[in-house]
């Protein structure tokens, strides 16, 4: 059996969306979400069963999250996108 690959998401505006569809592609694992506001932070990480966390800091500490889907307002992909990346994160981010 082929292992699967850890994904965060961050964002979860439009990354509830993410998180479905890793959910459900074969060979991915949803393991974290993260976002500033508690409101939707708390009911995604209990829905999708996965970790939850307020700080992109705290995420990339997380050594089960290899990818990270970043799905923020367009101004914060860049900053958040370096530091997943100097974290030695992959990185996919939403437009």
């Amino acid at each position: 059996m082929p292992r699967e690959i850890g994904f965060a998401v961050v964002g979860l505006g439009m990354g509830r969306h993410h998180c479905k569809a890793i959910q459900a592609a074969p060979g991915a694992r949803l393991v974290a979400v993260c976002d500033l506001d508690e409101e939707r932070l708390r009911p995604a990480a209990q829905e999708y069963g996965c970790r939850a966390y307020a700080a992109v800091e705290e995420l990339l500490g997380d050594d089960q999250v290899e990818v990270v889907n970043i799905a923020t307002p367009s101004g914060t992909h860049t900053a958040l996108g370096v530091r997943c990346v100097a974290a030695g994160k992959h990185l996919i981010v939403e437009k």
